[in-house]
């Protein structure tokens, strides 16, 4: 098929060089079929131009080709060979905007009769029609307004109008497509008449509004039930390609016909009655594309049409479907008003701004927010700057009736929005300028009065409005209305310094002399106040001034050497759990002490630590310790007092405590002094001075780590990793090659079994990751100590590769190991790494997922879930043919929970790339497991469903925000291995009681079902006063969160609730069930009433609990089982308490009763039952039975 030309609209553009061109491109040898064809036409028609002696014009060209057609297409034959008839239109449709207009004007008719073959075939192919639609277009843009008044029943171009606009509602769509182009360019490029529109405007109009309005009232007569109960029905491919030619026509008529304005705004609002967002869509389409047409129309007429047909069909205000689209097409109608007649929208805009503002009473959200929205876009479009610049008094009247209903907006009766009101109010200030004042100061004045409230909830939304009021109003005009009272004005007053920042953000329209006169003195106030306070407040400091306090501490720093030795002592005799304090207490006094007696008692303490670790336990130290093991040894005692005042040791006692640190790394193998000992470089880097010895001894640090690497005892290794942790964030750029020496033992620490060690690791990993990742140098001489060994750049991809060296191990723990630690690291540098690093490691992880250790693959999978949720679908897509049977192997793996885990990540391959791509890839035995997670997650989708249909009260909501905010997992990397998006809350939590009062509007019958978050408000009072519901600043009073309930006394009632009573040891005795039935004691201990038959009730009320006859057995697996037989048999004894004992007739003694198989005296499987604990207050009787005791109780 030859491509289809551009419609060319303007005919004096189309140069015959373009015309040679599309003719010289055709004479090439074509590749397809249908261009052949063409070329083979294009070439008959120039042999016979030739034999003709004609020349090649656009005019002999069309003439040609015409006859030709008239050969190939006619009424009674039909079209007689397809390809050439197709290649002929073509062609026609190709020159025919060359063709001179005064020539298409007077063969008309002829011309016409030859095209209607061609066009009333309607199962012709699409190309074919599409040619025949562009020549018939061609011919009817060029003729003139006596032509278009010929009737249409003549054969004029109203009727071959009337075709095209049949050809714009054809089922196909290129077709249709092609003929609603063309009639676009029909309207849009008419004769030259005093009339606005084209001539065909108001036929095209008509017969599209016709068409539409009938298969409007088909649907609804006919359809109507089956319609509204069923969106998806309302598609019908009719009524869209109808309403795709009415938004076509209003698009190409300048808007609509004036007179049938109305009909089409009621035919479009009925359509948006249907439950159908593509319909309804659709007509809002076509509304915009009547505006727009309507402002290009100076005379203003059709827009007041329009705009009283739109009033006349204002939908109910409880219809929250289709009041929302009615706002938003109103609001688009005054928009375009103001820009065609500003003065005349600004004086209607306070009666529409009326109406439009008791929607904002409606119980619907999405209707309020409707509302509010038109009303601002009235603000910012039909207040003209004239009228801000210039106002007349009647404009100024204007301004403040719209003020006025502004102001109005705050009232209590406007509570359940009050959100949108606040916006609004906002865009009046706004937009009002420097006429906020004087005309909304009473608004300012309100806003900033529920501001003040205790009670007020939404404190940042009125700091909104306040800013916008401060930045239209000026300052001085601000704080006329809400003053500050502050630095001694407004005694008596509520204070205001929350309106500081405020000012100091939304400084505009004010001047300097203000400031000077108010703002400056302020500030002086202020400065005084700061200053007195900060020089001598002896009520905050305790009457302690500041030379008192200065004094003190240096009479302190003199007593610090004999005050820490004391606390030196008593440290090292007080166990470990009692140490905090002490330790506190020695930091503090550090802290103070002088450089001179520091470095002095570091001395002491360290030569003291060095004796410690050199000399040999004797026989006394080791009874010593083994006698009180609370205690720990003198050396982790003096350890502990060195980490402390580490940080506030002078420069040159670093050497000597560096060096104490490097004996005890390398040579102790006690752990607790290898943590003390490891803890001095985090400790160090909590001050300059020691950041900068870690920098300055950087090397040797690192050398005393690599050394000690092999003398690490476990309990320090969490404690070594934050040092070195410590060392990385001080490592030059240029000395990275300590990264690839160090990361093998961070790598085996994410398997260590303490939890706080595999933290650190991970977070360690990441650190490393960033510093590769912000660049350097590796040596690897000082790695290999070849020399040859050339130096690389830091990046992550070198990163991965030191990471990925790890796999090569020869234990699968080293392997597990380095797997978790690159999972760990490519989910959170999986965006800077390149394609080809992620593809490898993808394919080697493919690899060990066949690996027959458990310990690898279950690393593994956990790599694979990583990359299905982080990375994106174009590097796991390719790896799915290997990959889900290598993971189907593993979902037949019931140990270590491996087909949970398979299962896991198949739902999330089924979520993020569909099951039909998961299918293709799973093997057939498996194909009923993916069906199974497929069917759950339908399942817990539609279950989810139906939970979210259930409204729920805002306690409810608030409770589900905490939960919600709570997250089990400590970081996203474990969220995302570990976690599930099916782990969700079904539990609600059940009301509370409350202490508010409820308003309640109860909504019509027609009105749709409110939410009780909408639906409800409560009441805060602060005192016994009833709130004035009449009063502006009630708002500030009612909230949406239930008051806590306040408990109200009875004069001479015992109180009940707020005072628990205690037993004669002073504890409280609590019982949940009833305050009356707690034990009272006496002054002398004694309880009061019958406390033995309430001990007695709760006794025996704990033994039925816990073996009555309801109470369920565990049986093999520990699932429990009931014993329906002994319910059974219990219920047909009736009321009596006891069973008739058989007694021997000869010696009279109570035969005993052997138990049944599986009866009362067997439990579980056979086993016998153990015998019921006698409760209080009963006796034994001969029969092994207990009895009351008592009389009228049977013994």
């Amino acid at each position: 098929m030859a491509p289809t030309p551009e419609l060319r609209s303007d005919r004096e553009s189309a140069k015959p060089n373009d015309l040679s061109q599309r003719l010289a491109h055709i004479r090439e040898s074509p590749k397809l079929q249908n261009q052949r064809d063409t070329g083979v036409v294009l070439s008959a028609v120039e042999d016979t131009l030739r034999d003709q002696k004609s020349e090649f014009t656009p005019t002999a060209y069309f003439a040609a080709l015409l006859s030709l057609l008239n050969q190939h297409v006619s009424s009674s034959t039909g079209i007689v060979n397809k390809d050439v008839a197709t290649a002929v239109v073509y062609l026609l449709d190709l020159v025919a905007p060359h063709v001179p207009t005064p020539l298409l004007r007077a063969k008309f008719a002829p011309i016409l009769s030859s095209l209607t073959p061609s066009l009333s075939f309607r199962d012709a192919d699409a190309p074919f029609l599409r040619s025949s639609i562009g020549c018939l277009v061609s011919l009817l843009v060029v003729q003139d307004a006596q032509a278009w008044a010929l009737p249409q029943a003549q054969a004029g171009p109203r009727k071959a109008m009337a075709g095209l606009l049949n050809l714009a509602v054809d089922h196909r769509p290129k077709v249709r497509r092609r003929a609603q182009e063309g009639i676009v360019t029909i309207l849009q490029n008419g004769p030259p008449t005093p009339a606005l529109d084209h001539p065909a405007a108001g036929m095209c109009a008509e017969t599209a509004l016709r068409s539409f309005e009938g298969l409007v009232n088909r649907t609804s007569d006919h359809d109507r039930s089956r319609q509204l109960n069923a969106p998806h029905q309302n598609h019908d491919p009719n009524l869209i390609h109808a309403m795709q030619l009415v938004k076509t026509t209003a698009a190409a008529t300048n808007g609509w016909p004036s007179r049938s304005l109305d009909s089409l705004c009621e035919v479009l609002f009925a359509v948006a009655k249907f439950r159908s967002e593509y319909l309804t869509l659709t007509s809002f389409d076509v509304f915009e594309a009547v505006f727009k047409g309507v402002a290009k129309d100076p005379t203003f007429s059709k827009l007041a049409s329009l705009l009283q047909a739109m009033a006349a069909f204002e939908p109910s205000q409880n219809d929250s479907q289709l009041l929302p689209a009615w706002i938003a097409i109103l609001s688009r109608g005054y928009d375009v008003s103001a820009q065609l007649d500003p003065s005349d929208t600004f004086s209607k805009l306070p009666d529409v701004f009326r109406k439009v503002s008791t929607f904002l009473k409606s119980q619907s959200h999405n209707i309020r927010v409707s509302a509010s929205e038109c009303l601002i876009s009235f603000l910012a479009s039909c207040i003209p700057p004239s009228v801000i610049i210039h106002a007349s008094v009647y404009e100024e009247k204007i301004l403040e009736h719209i003020a006025t209903l502004g102001v109005d907006l705050l009232d209590v009766k406007y509570q359940s929005s009050w959100m949108e009101v606040f916006n609004v109010i906002a865009a009046m200030f706004d937009y009002f300028h420097w006429r906020s004042d004087p005309f909304l100061r009473k608004a300012a004045a309100l806003v900033g009065d529920m501001r003040t409230s205790d009670t007020f909830q939404s404190k940042d939304k009125a700091d909104a409005v306040l800013s916008k009021a401060i930045s239209s109003m000026g300052p001085e005009a601000f704080l006329d209305v809400l003053p500050l009272n502050l630095g001694g004005k407004g005694k008596g007053k509520q204070g205001r310094a929350w309106l500081m920042p405020l000012l100091r953000d939304n400084v505009r329209n004010t001047k300097v002399a203000h400031f000077k006169n108010n703002m400056v003195p302020l500030m002086e106030s202020f400065q005084m106040v700061v200053e007195r306070n900060g020089e001598d407040d002896l009520v905050a400091q305790g009457r302690v001034s500041n030379d008192h306090a200065s004094k003190s501490l240096a009479h302190l720093a003199q007593l610090a050497p004999n005050i820490l030795a004391v606390l030196f002592n008593v440290y090292g005799e007080t166990p470990t759990q009692k140490r905090g304090p002490i330790l506190s207490c020695i930091n503090s006094y550090l802290s103070i002490t002088t450089p001179e007696e520091m470095t002095a008692t570091f001395e002491r303490v360290s030569a003291m630590l060095e004796t410690g670790i050199n000399e040999t336990l004797s026989e006394d130290g080791v009874k010593q310790n083994a006698n009180d093991k609370s205690v720990p040894p003198m050396r982790h005692t003096l350890m502990d007092i060195v980490v402390t005042m580490a940080i506030y040791l002078p420069r040159e006692c670093f050497q000597n405590l560096f060096n104490l640190a490097n004996v005890i790394l390398s040579k102790s193998k006690e752990p607790q002094l290898q943590k003390r000992a490891y803890k001095l470089i985090p400790r160090l880097a909590q001050s300059e001075i020691g950041q900068a010895a870690l920098r300055e001894r950087n090397l040797q640090i690192r050398d005393t780590v690599l050394q000690s690497a092999r003398n690490v005892q476990s309990p320090a290794r969490k404690e070594r990793l934050s040092a070195i942790s410590t060392v990385c964030d001080n490592l030059p750029p240029q000395e990275l090659e300590f990264i690839p020496l160090i990361l093998p033992e961070v790598i085996l620490r994410t398997k260590e079994t303490s939890e706080r060690a595999r933290e650190a690791a991970f977070t360690l990993i990441i650190q490393l990751g960033e510093k590769m990742k912000a660049g350097g140098t590796i040596n690897n001489e000082k790695i290999s100590g070849d020399a040859s060994a050339p130096t690389v750049r830091a990046s992550l991809d070198e990163y991965f590769t030191i990471l990925s060296t790890g796999l090569a191990g020869t234990t699968p723990h080293m392997i597990s190991a380095s797997v978790t630690a690159i999972s760990r690291a490519l989910f959170s540098f999986w965006s800077f790494l390149s394609e080809a690093a992620i593809n490898n490691l993808i394919e080697t992880m493919d690899m060990f997922l066949q690996s027959p250790t458990r310990e690898v693959v279950r690393a593994v999978l956990g790599f694979i879930k990583v990359c299905v949720i982080t990375l994106p679908k174009i590097f796991m897509l390719p790896r799915l043919d290997t990959l889900v049977p290598n993971l189907m192997k593993w979902s037949r793996e019931h140990k270590a929970r491996f087909r949970t885990k398979v299962k896991s990540i198949l739902d999330r391959m089924i979520r993020h790339y569909g099951f039909d791509v998961v299918a293709e890839h799973c093997p057939t035995e498996d194909h009923k497991f993916i069906v199974n997670i497929r069917k759950t997650r339908d399942r817990q989708k539609r279950k989810k469903t139906e939970d979210t249909k259930d409204a729920r009260d805002e306690d409810e909501k608030t409770a589900e925000a905490l939960t919600d905010g709570f997250n089990k997992y400590e970081n996203e990397f474990d969220e995302a291995i570990y976690g599930s998006d099916d782990d969700e809350s079904d539990s609600e939590d059940p009301d509370k009681k409350s202490g508010g009062v409820s308003v309640r509007k109860k909504p019509t019958a027609s009105a749709e079902k409110p939410s009780r978050k909408e639906d409800e408000a409560y009441i805060h009072e602060d005192s016994d006063e009833p709130l004035d519901l009449l009063d502006h600043k009630a708002l500030a009073h009612i909230s949406s969160t239930r008051p806590l309930q306040k408990r109200q006394e009875v004069p001479g009632e015992k109180r009940r609730f707020g005072k628990s009573k205690k037993d004669p040891e002073g504890k409280l005795v609590i019982n949940e069930d009833s305050d009356e039935e707690m034990m009272e004691f006496d002054d002398g201990g004694n309880t009061k009433g019958d406390g033995m038959s309430n001990l007695e009730t709760d006794l025996n009320a704990y033994v039925d609990a816990i073996r009555g006859e309801d109470v369920p057995q565990r049986g093999r697996g520990g699932k429990l089982k009931f014993d329906t037989r002994r319910k059974r048999r219990n219920s047909n004894d009736g009321d009596e308490e006891e069973e008739a004992q058989p007694v021997d007739r000869g010696t009279g003694k109570v035969q005993k009763k052997m138990p049944r198989r599986g009866g009362i005296a067997q439990r579980g499987r056979g086993k016998p039952q153990k015998p019921q604990r006698r409760p209080l207050g009963m006796n034994r009787t001969q029969g092994g039975r207990v009895g009351k005791t008592g009389p009228g109780k049977r013994r």
